[in-house]
């Protein structure tokens, strides 16, 4: 799902917003998600789940084609854990869906 779809039920949802609210809304939350990570945080949305950073210890790889190794630095990768209220509706949706 895009962000512009997240938008757009929004709006068919909440009529008494305009669009610039919403977006608004929206644009500030994602701010809010990106800056507490970048800060090193964590974030938690109780049913839905928890974000946060991953160290990627650094590695030596090879490129075939340069036919040269070089190692990659260290990094930091952000994590979405689902939380159990999320996976139990996932999974009974899927699960209907087989039937």
């Amino acid at each position: 799902m895009k962000q512009s779809t997240i938008i757009e039920m929004l709006r068919a949802r909440h009529p008494e917003f305009t669009k610039d609210q919403i977006v608004s809304s929206v644009m500030k939350i994602n701010a809010a998600i990106c800056d507490t990570l970048a800060r090193g945080g964590r974030i938690e949305i109780r049913g839905f789940g928890t974000f946060h950073l991953s160290k990627r210890p650094s590695r030596e790889v090879f490129n075939p084609r340069a036919r040269k190794g070089f190692v990659v630095p260290v990094r930091m990768v952000p994590r979405f854990k689902p939380a159990k209220r999320f996976k139990e509706r996932i999974d009974g949706k899927s699960a209907a869906a087989g039937r």
